[in-house]
């Protein structure tokens, strides 16, 4: 953290692009991308859950996991919707007012859930799942309910129904009710908002802050990286 808090305060001291002052980030920034910021904090946030579910895998390896496929779109998608990022959290704040108020799960989800809930309810496999959601509700038994879990595309509370262990960790699945709020309409569909996403980093610059995110970045995203500190990102 002392590293990444210095990191940060030289990248604010610096210039950005003509000479202008570069805006103050958060004292955990590890790296800017097309004008978002990834922080320690939103790594440090799956890292026990993923190093939990592949204890043969490094540190290093699954932190680079998590920037590439949880902690940059999540980045992306607060930098690109701060309005609709502010409205979800204000809509989850009320969503759990009332669950804590003892109304029951699926009266609060059919009040106010932004997406269709399923006639059916359908085994979600960790593979697939937002980074962020699947740390929130792997490993918990059935009736437990997450706070809100900001995720690559809005805010969600859910309600696991039935964990799904199995022998193999990459089929490891779970039956989750969810209620949720998108950041915007079209962050709806994974089929579209991940490839969406892995295009953006493709040709983003990326700048470190925390000289230690350079071990993190992904082998595929090595040669986006800056060659200077200090600025803003360009695509």
């Amino acid at each position: 953290m002392a590293i990444a808090a210095a990191g940060a305060a030289l990248w604010s001291a610096g210039c950005g692009d003509g000479g202008a002052p570069a805006a103050a980030l958060p004292a955990d920034a590890i790296l800017e991308i097309d004008g978002a910021v990834v922080t320690e904090r939103d790594v440090e946030e799956v890292l026990p859950s993923l190093m939990a579910w592949h204890p043969e895998r490094g540190e290093e390896s699954v932190r680079s996991e998590i920037l590439t496929a949880a902690a940059i779109p999540r980045a992306f998608a607060r930098h690109d919707f701060p309005q609709g990022v502010a409205r979800a959290r204000e809509r989850a704040a009320v969503a759990m007012s009332m669950l804590r108020a003892k109304q029951p799960f699926e009266d609060v989800q059919k009040a106010m859930s932004e997406a269709p809930i399923p006639d059916t309810m359908v085994k979600a496999s960790r593979r697939v799942m937002d980074a962020y959601l699947g740390a929130a509700v792997f490993g918990h038994p059935a009736g437990t309910v997450t706070e809100p879990v900001e995720t690559t595309y809005g805010v969600v509370i859910a309600r696991v129904e039935l964990p799904l262990p199995e022998a193999s960790p990459q089929q490891d699945g779970v039956i989750l009710s969810a209620i949720e709020f998108l950041y915007d309409p079209s962050l709806a569909d994974a089929d579209l908002r991940v490839p969406m996403f892995q295009e953006r980093m493709l040709r983003s610059k990326i700048f470190v802050i925390d000289p230690r995110a350079s071990r993190w970045i992904a082998p595929v995203l090595q040669s986006r990286i800056a060659g200077g500190s200090g600025g803003k990102s360009s695509k």
